[in-house]
């Protein structure tokens, strides 16, 4: 019989680790990985496991590998702190570890809220992510943002939804762009990226317009109400953010 492990990696994540762990609790051993949490997360965790590893904070990429190279089981299953496995993604993510199939890795649909409400469209829904796979047969990337799983072999999807409780409020938006957005810049700094990059005036109106337009229109964000609205208005001041946080580096580097 195939066994599963659930990796979840956290920091001060009191406010809905306990949801979380409920959750994943299904599986043959859940491993958290932590970087230094100074509220209950820890003391909650230890309701659900002993399987709980600190360490300083390394980057996404390398601690999501830490915690998969501490798993023991067949398969493994990616979950963040703030992410929910509804009844019905649990009995998919069971079958498809016990019918031992030909793929090697699972896409699972994942439902993100923002502000309390799940946003539908926006481009944020079907969100698919990479998050099922054989031990052995996957790791992630080396990005330092926005990181991704890699898998060797066949993959396949999951029809049934991972709840992302993602931003609670428009403070905990602005803090994780300014998070994101620095490392957005280390990375394409280290890479070498864009190397055609030019600031012009008209390009740091067009390239937020051009965000804005395609999540509410193109992306019918406006369906989703005024939280689809907040949600492409932030996003395109997001990429406002980025592209001058990399003008100032490159200005800076002259």
């Amino acid at each position: 019989m195939n066994t599963l492990s659930i990796i979840i990696l956290t920091f001060n994540s009191q406010k809905r680790i306990r949801q979380v762990l409920e959750s994943a609790k299904f599986a043959d051993e859940v491993i958290v990985a932590d970087s230094g949490s100074q509220d209950k997360t820890l003391e909650i965790a230890r309701e659900f496991t002993d399987k709980i590893f600190q360490r300083e904070w390394p980057g996404y990429s390398k601690q999501w590998n830490f915690a998969i190279e501490k798993t023991k089981s067949d398969w493994v299953f990616t979950l963040s702190s703030d992410e929910v496995i509804t009844g019905e993604l649990r009995e998919e993510i069971k079958k498809r570890v016990g019918e031992n199939g030909p793929g090697n890795g699972y896409y699972v649909r994942r439902l993100a809220f923002f502000l309390g409400k799940p946003i539908y469209h926006c481009g944020w829904y079907p969100g698919y992510e990479l998050r099922l796979f054989r031990r052995g047969k996957g790791r992630f990337n080396s990005k330092e943002v926005h990181e991704y799983l890699e898998v060797e072999g066949n993959l396949g999807r999951i029809e049934k939804d991972l709840l992302h409780y993602t931003y609670d409020s428009i403070t905990q938006y602005i803090t994780r762009m300014n998070k994101y957005t620095d490392l957005e810049v280390q990375e394409i700094l280290k890479t070498g990226g864009s190397p055609q990059f030019k600031f012009t005036r008209w390009g740091l109106v067009k390239g937020p317009l051009k965000v804005f337009r395609k999540m509410y229109f193109k992306q019918k964000g406006r369906r989703d109400g005024l939280e689809g609205f907040i949600l492409c208005f932030l996003s395109s001041f997001y990429r406002f953010i980025y592209q001058v946080k990399l003008w100032e580096k490159k200005r800076e580097a002259v």
